[in-house]
């Protein structure tokens, strides 16, 4: 019989979740009206603009902002800053991690 071991191994990694990605959302002027489409540039489209991700700075303190632990260990775990399981301490780490930058 196999050990658990084994059957993990031949089983692979588990796949993250796919990254959704932001919508795109409308492009204003200087005074705050929308941006229209230029037609000579086809290729191109204007009156949108995509968003750009949230850095990880952002998404930490999301996290502590909302006093989400779970979503905290995700992120230190995933930039590999803190692997352990106090929440005191993973509050510590982002936070020493926030200051320095």
């Amino acid at each position: 019989m196999p050990s658990r071991n084994v059957k993990l191994r031949a089983a692979g990694r588990p796949k993250p979740p796919p990254v959704e990605e932001a919508a795109p959302v409308r492009a204003h002027n200087d005074d705050g009206t929308f941006k229209a489409d230029d037609p000579t540039t086809p290729d191109v489209n204007e009156a949108f603009v995509s968003a750009e991700p949230p850095t990880f700075a952002e998404q930490l303190q999301a996290a502590l902002d909302n006093e989400d632990s779970a979503q905290l260990f995700v992120l230190l775990r995933r930039e590999r800053i803190y692997r352990g399981k106090k929440p005191d301490v993973a509050r510590k780490r982002a936070l020493a991690y926030l200051a320095k930058d």
